[in-house]
């Protein structure tokens, strides 16, 4: 089998999502609001110490108090918003990842005085980072999933904050990712952008990316955020070393992939003092006091959340709200948003009780290295041994006979939610009335949250969703076709958000045989354990298995074909039709063989049937010329020729 190394089509996965509290400290590593963990929302009381969450990561830096904050009681006290925590709530309605998701309200009910106690249904934000300070190890990563709708029509003003990074005092948010409506041309937008200031201006904006987004859709970004040093001098031009930076990535729904929406070197946040100067009429006006700031007023706040203008009612939901110290920690040790194999058990150890997992050796790593290698070894149970016939090299496999393999699942590195691959090759001749399980992953119910199966006349796929609903795939095929004691490969993948809106599909030896469209929902997510050779604890395997591969995203056609090792099909060409016989011809590799296919409709990539007579041509490594003496019983018909592959185990 052959290693791939997949590069990062440029990141988003945790070191453990664990049960945590939504305030933490500057140091940790990696924080994580996450719904389905029971993350806690809520005000804290001012000015009171908690203790540390016992599984936050930290960096050395214990933490010495939590964010803590307190309602904005009128219009002219600190800009230090309170959530409205109240309406913060779980919600399971298509949840970005697992069974929950957090869901914020935001509505204006008649008055727009920000004084007025109609607030805290007008503004909704959660405090998630405080004390965050300029200086050399300033730098931090942020990420969040969300999902933006607008309840009544459009929206009555432009748009609304997203995400805030903000000093704590009264100013514009030093960074702002926002939704944007531009009534004009009826787009909505996504954009970010830095506030600043200098010596004479107090409002200094920088945009860093507009792009189009729709109401709605999940979206996944990740934030890469250096506020600099914080030296407080004249600002950009005269003072580059005073510069920081911000990089943004949006995960493309379609991949599981980062793109790079801006990398701009900007000037973040405020260094002068400021004065307002408030107005009968209510506005507000800044003088200038041409003191650098220090202290406190070099530090920043994080929080997410909305508030909105008259006659708007929107409802934002979040999920996978963190941020870290470090990229492996945010990406959760590359997994989100890379190409990775979190389970490849080759079977090639030929004695022992322990499977080992190869999936480093796919991931192009090293044993040991916690970004490529996720040590998910299975152990053996029951009747299963070693086997000298497999699929590549050395050929080695494993047979089942009533036994299976059993993989602790990582609650992290099998955390798939919108996407996956899972394959594997088998060999029997076992007849099975009843499906046999080539590999699962259970949950304490009859089947599992992913399964792969076979039986007599049918292989099937599918991913059971947080509602217990399943996408799935039934291939029906002739019975005994794959009871013929050679070795076939088997692939499902699911991809929640496909463009072609199929979103489980199925591969048998390296053709996509079956696909359906499933359901717009996130896989289940849990601890549970991954079996290899059995389905729902009963249903067990009879005859070998190799080369079982997890993925944690979804593999194209030509992924499959490749990983399968089925080469591309060789163009024929039509010379000539005499009779009911078609002249045919195509080029050849010498000691190569191949099969001629026809069919009536490409378009359906199960209805290639062998040419009769044309099953085995051998190649001469020249043009070969052969006849399809059954043309005449179609009207029209389109050929192919399959070269077949020598080294395909088992033949």
């Amino acid at each position: 089998m052959k290693t791939k190394n997949i590069p990062l089509v440029v990141a988003f996965h945790l070191a453990a999502a664990i049960p945590v509290l939504a305030q933490v400290g500057p140091g940790a590593w990696y924080f994580e609001i996450d719904a389905d963990y029971d993350s806690v929302l809520g005000p804290l009381e001012s000015n009171v110490s908690h203790s540390l969450p016992s599984r936050t990561i930290t960096d050395g830096e214990a933490p010495n108090r939590h964010t803590t904050y307190a309602p904005r009681q009128g219009l002219r006290t600190d800009y230090d918003h309170l959530p409205a925590c109240s309406s913060w709530f779980h919600q399971s309605s298509y949840s970005y990842m697992g069974a929950q998701s957090y869901r914020v309200t935001a509505q204006y009910p008649g008055r727009r005085t920000l004084g007025d106690d109609d607030e805290q249904t007008r503004r909704s934000e959660q405090m998630l980072l405080e004390d965050w300070y300029t200086g050399p190890d300033s730098t931090r990563y942020f990420t969040l999933a969300f999902r933006f709708n607008v309840i009544n029509g459009p929206p009555q003003e432009s748009g609304g904050y997203i995400a805030q990074w903000h000093h704590g005092h009264e100013a514009p948010p030093a960074m702002m990712l926002a939704w944007e409506y531009e009534p004009q041309t009826g787009i909505y937008y996504l954009r970010s952008g830095v506030y600043s200031d200098s010596p004479t201006d107090n409002r200094i904006y920088t945009e860093l990316f507009r792009n189009e987004a729709t109401p709605g859709v999940w979206h996944r970004m990740l934030f890469r955020v250096n506020p600099g040093p914080g030296q407080g001098q004249i600002g950009c031009a005269q003072c580059p070393d005073d510069n920081g930076s911000v990089t943004a990535w949006m995960m493309n729904n379609l991949t599981g992939d980062w793109e790079e929406w801006c990398d701009e070197t900007v000037q973040f946040g405020y260094h002068y003092e400021w004065t307002p100067v408030w107005y009968e009429s209510g506005l507000i006006n800044y003088n200038p006091v041409r003191s650098l700031r220090v202290g406190d007023n070099l530090s920043y706040q994080w929080k997410v959340g909305h508030y909105v203008n008259e006659t708007d009612h929107i409802i934002l939901d979040y999920d996978n709200v963190a941020y870290g110290k470090r990229w492996n920690a945010i990406t959760k040790n590359k997994l989100i948003g890379y190409r990775k194999s979190v389970l490849n058990l080759r079977f090639n150890e030929k004695k022992g009780a322990i499977a080992g997992d190869s999936c480093w050796d796919w991931n192009g790593g090293q044993p040991t290295d916690p970004t490529k290698d996720y040590n998910n070894d299975g152990m053996l149970s029951g009747s299963v041994g070693w086997s000298a016939t497999g699929v590549g090299s050395p050929g080695r496999s494993l047979y089942f006979s009533g036994g299976s393999v059993q993989v602790p699942v990582d609650t992290t590195d099998f955390d798939f939610g919108n996407y996956v691959t899972v394959s594997a090759w088998f060999k029997t001749t076992a007849n099975a009335a009843q499906p046999q399980g080539i590999l699962c992953i259970d949950d304490d119910e009859d089947t599992g949250k992913l399964y792969l199966a076979r039986s007599e006349n049918r292989i099937s796929f599918g991913v059971k969703h947080p509602d217990r609903s399943y996408s799935q795939v039934i291939y029906n095929h002739e019975s005994g076709l794959y009871e013929d004691g050679l070795w076939h490969h088997v692939v499902g993948t699911f991809n929640r958000f496909t463009d072609d809106n199929r979103r489980v599909k199925l591969y048998i030896d390296g053709e996509r045989v079956l696909q359906r469209e499933g359901h717009d929902k996130p896989i289940l997510r849990g601890d549970h354990v991954l079996t290899v050779g059995n389905l729902a604890g009963s249903s067990h395997f009879f005859g070998h298995i190799d080369e079982v591969n997890v993925l944690n995203y979804t593999m194209t056609d030509e992924e499959v074909a490749e990983l399968t090792g089925k080469p591309e099909p060789v163009r024929v060409s039509a010379l000539n039709v005499v009779g009911s016989d078609a002249l045919l011809r195509f080029p050849t590799i010498q000691g190569r063989s191949y099969c001629l296919e026809c069919t009536a409709d490409i378009s359906d990539p199960t209805s290639w049937k062998p040419v009769p007579g044309c099953e085995n041509v051998e190649g001469t490594g020249s043009l070969v010329e052969v006849i399809d003496g059954t043309a005449a019983s179609a009207s029209i018909r389109f050929y192919r020729a399959l070269p077949l592959q020598a080294l395909l185990p088992g033949t």
